[in-house]
């Protein structure tokens, strides 16, 4: 319970300082186009039917490797483990931990850990999203690989349940769930596809509100929360390891739908995503213009939304 306190505190000092430092910096016109680029897009959905119901929950019995990459922030670390451990209905699962780098107080509660469900591997390069999820998956003893960020929280029991049932639809290459600030507004629910900015999450910042269908089909969703069967993960080559911070999840996803696959994000949130409180707010324009000029023709053409920016 402390430690969530001191999580919300932490995320909503760091928002505070980000909107600031746009301020500041680069002035109030560009703070407040950074925001419309965010949250003033109005979404048309190009199908009538995109989503999907899940009439009822299934207590699958296949293993899930769950992956996290960690460093430092201990208490952002136990908060995660905690959720999972004490707010999951689901027991055929296997926590990776890749610590890369991380200081001597949380090395020793890492060499503490004693449960057989949790291992614990060493990364001592400088940190690559990618390489580091790679090397996890390598390792992981399952076909079903579910990456998840440090940073978040689990507020429904069922999310592994959710989403095992999406890969069970056919050709369903991976499943992303609806993910929450810790004040219910909307972090995550999907994300569309643009040429100017690559991609923009769906309904960012909206409150939750409950949906027709259980889950809908998208062009991508965030590797904070992604799950997918190890043999197609293998099929794609993994994440691009020249992705090091930002894109990889998106480059991913159009692998898949590159070769036939759909991705799928259930509508129900499942997690809180304390947004980017491990490493801060990540940018870079080499990875962006690799996206670019990778994706150029996928970029212009979302497979489900069409929208505008409101003036």
């Amino acid at each position: 319970m402390i430690n969530r306190i001191i999580i919300q505190l932490i995320f909503y000092k760091n928002m505070f300082n980000r909107l600031l430092s746009i301020l500041l910096k680069e002035g109030p016109s560009i703070l407040v186009r950074k925001i419309k680029n965010r949250t003033m897009l109005t979404y048309y959905p190009k199908h009538e039917k995109n989503g999907v119901k899940i009439k009822n929950l299934k207590d699958y019995k296949d293993k899930i490797s769950i992956i996290i990459p960690t460093k430092d922030k201990l208490f952002v670390l136990k908060n995660c483990l905690n959720s999972i451990i004490h707010n999951t209905d689901y027991k055929n699962f296997e926590i990776i931990l890749i610590d890369n780098k991380s200081n001597k107080k949380t090395k020793r509660f890492l060499k503490s850990l004693n449960d057989k469900k949790i291992k614990i591997l060493e990364f001592n390069q400088e940190f690559n999203f990618s390489k580091v999820c790679n090397l996890g998956a390598s390792l992981a003893d399952s076909n079903y690989l579910l990456f998840l960020n440090n940073d978040t929280e689990i507020i429904d029991k069922n999310w592994i349940k959710y989403m095992v049932m999406g890969t069970k639809i056919k050709r369903i290459g991976a499943v992303g769930c609806k993910l929450l600030f810790p004040n219910n507004r909307i972090q995550h629910n999907g994300i569309i596809l643009n040429p100017e900015h690559i991609c923009q999450h769906i309904d960012y910042l909206k409150e939750d509100y409950k949906e027709s269908y259980d889950a809908k089909y998208v062009s991508a969703v965030t590797a904070a929360c992604l799950l997918i069967k190890k043999d197609i993960f293998k099929e794609i080559n993994g994440f691009d390891e020249t992705l090091p911070l930002i894109n990889n999840d998106i480059d991913l996803c159009l692998k898949l739908h590159k070769l036939g696959y759909s991705i799928l994000c259930i509508n129900k949130p499942l997690l809180y995503h304390y947004e980017s409180l491990t490493r801060g707010k990540t940018y870079s324009k080499q990875s962006n213009n690799y996206i670019k000029n990778k994706w150029k023709n996928e970029l212009m053409n979302d497979n489900y939304y069409k929208y505008d920016i409101k003036t």
